[in-house]
């Protein structure tokens, strides 16, 4: 019960502190995404590498990874020229550099790892500003839109995963990668996507027509289930059961964000194939 009590209570507060930040205070979003896309490269790099090792790599990644987010969202909001973004990529020039004179210069691999991780976190998180600034003006009603979907769907998912995908006869989504997923979980999590869909146009929140908010419910519900297999698929790799112990009874950022990292993109190509931002 207390186990529960403070998931519940840790789970509240972080929603909290996405909604208030997409609906009315940019200054926080942005404070907060940088403290997620840093928090979300560690627990990475973490599971990746290990606790120690490739230390100056790590730091120009994450570097590279938080410059490129606050130049592309002065980009967005306050209008500097594209030119000056890509003085972002910097830390990332220093970081093939450093690998060079490093005693480990031949462990390729690990510095593909971190080049991987790179890009798996950071570009979900640059394709943000422009969520919450389709204009000069900061709308971040989309974006909450999305995370309403990820968290419906993840809602649904685990309702109707546990109560019919774990019958002995039940399908399972990828068991190599998590045996408790089942399809089950994939319907439920996308009828209750829909379900948040069509809640959202009627409140006026999601600003779409209602083809285009349950072509983008489905697309982000499929998304979100792909992200988290994703990141198990990390997981089961390297031994490892959650990311980190940042949250309360959820484990780390990236265990709280990885559905998002892949449904944000897609609902991001979705709506810019369509011109809808």
């Amino acid at each position: 019960m207390r186990n529960l009590l403070i998931r519940t209570l840790a789970g509240a507060v972080y929603v909290a502190c996405i909604v208030v930040a997409l609906m009315w205070c940019p200054p926080l979003l942005l404070a907060l995404s940088v403290f997620a896309l840093f928090m979300c490269l560690r627990e990475l790099f973490n599971m990746a590498l290990g606790p120690s090792g490739f230390e100056a790599q790590r730091t120009l990644a994450i570097l590279t990874a938080v410059s490129l987010l606050v130049l592309v969202w002065c980009h967005c909001a306050y209008g500097i020229r594209l030119e000056y973004v890509f003085l972002g990529l910097l830390p990332l020039l220093g970081l093939w550099i450093t690998q060079i004179f490093s005693p480990k210069r031949f462990e390729l691999e690990k510095l593909s790892l971190i080049a991987c991780s790179l890009l798996y976190v950071t570009l979900p998180f640059l394709l943000m500003p422009r969520m919450v600034y389709p204009t000069v003006s900061f709308d971040g009603r989309m974006l909450l839109s999305v995370f309403i979907l990820v968290w419906m769907t993840d809602i649904g998912a685990y309702a109707l995963g546990t109560l019919l995908g774990q019958k002995p006869d039940s399908r399972k989504l990828a068991p190599e990668i998590s045996p408790k997923k089942s399809w089950w979980g994939v319907v439920g999590g996308v009828l209750c996507g829909l379900i948040a869909a069509i809640v959202l146009y009627f409140t006026g929140l999601f600003r779409l027509t209602p083809g285009h908010c349950i072509a983008l419910a489905v697309l982000v519900s499929f998304c979100s289930i792909l992200g988290d297999l994703f990141e198990s698929l990390w997981k089961r790799h390297f031994g490892v059961k959650d990311s980190g112990n940042l949250i309360p009874g959820h484990g780390g950022m990236l265990d709280r964000l990885d559905s998002i990292l892949f449904a944000q993109m897609a609902a991001f190509l979705y709506l810019a194939v369509f011109n809808l931002l």
